[in-house]
């Protein structure tokens, strides 16, 4: 367990702190006081033996090499909700596992790939966006330059079949 525990505690500060953030400002937690470092949001909502019973579904999912579909979802989530009935009983069991916050936090701890990444910031946004201005407009210039040079080949082309056409024509007229 010792090894899970440390698994589960590196798996990434920053999304522990992204959901308490998240949790705290919804209200789902309280902040008690307690320091972020001390403690992340999933400390808060999950008791520690089934921190250690997802950690452990986790471990088995990973070694399996499983990607869980929705259906699969469902029935983990069905076997979490029996088990905890048993050990913890029924408040306990809508709680932690009826509450779709906490088992969300449940999720992540099983199987980190259903946290989604956080949307990019207006920041990042607006240089994206002005990137793809500046590409559009050196485009633009791109485009044309290149049909003022199309544009000046057909008129070169032209000009040099109506010379051949009149070359043609005088030497016609000439050796009748």
């Amino acid at each position: 367990m010792d090894a899970c525990e440390r698994r589960w505690r590196g798996r990434g500060r920053r999304e522990n702190a992204l959901e308490e953030r998240d949790l705290l400002s919804s209200g789902a937690i309280a902040g008690g006081g307690v320091p972020r470092a001390a403690t992340g949001a999933i400390a808060e909502v999950v008791p520690e033996k089934w921190r250690m019973a997802c950690a452990n579904a986790g471990a088995f999912v990973e070694l399996r090499g499983a990607t869980l579909s929705v259906e699969e979802w469902a029935a983990i989530r069905t076997v979490f909700e029996a088990i905890v009935r048993v050990m913890d009983g029924d408040e306990a069991s809508a709680n932690l596992v009826g509450d779709a916050k906490v088992w969300t936090a449940m999720k992540s701890l099983i199987d980190d790939s259903t946290t989604r990444p956080r949307r990019l910031s207006q920041v990042e946004n607006n240089a994206r966006y002005q990137s793809a201005l500046s590409e559009l407009d050196e485009a633009k210039k791109a485009w044309k330059e290149a049909d003022k040079a199309y544009k000046l080949a057909r008129q070169r082309v032209k000009r040099a079949r109506h010379d051949v056409h009149r070359t043609r024509k005088a030497v016609r007229i000439e050796y009748r």
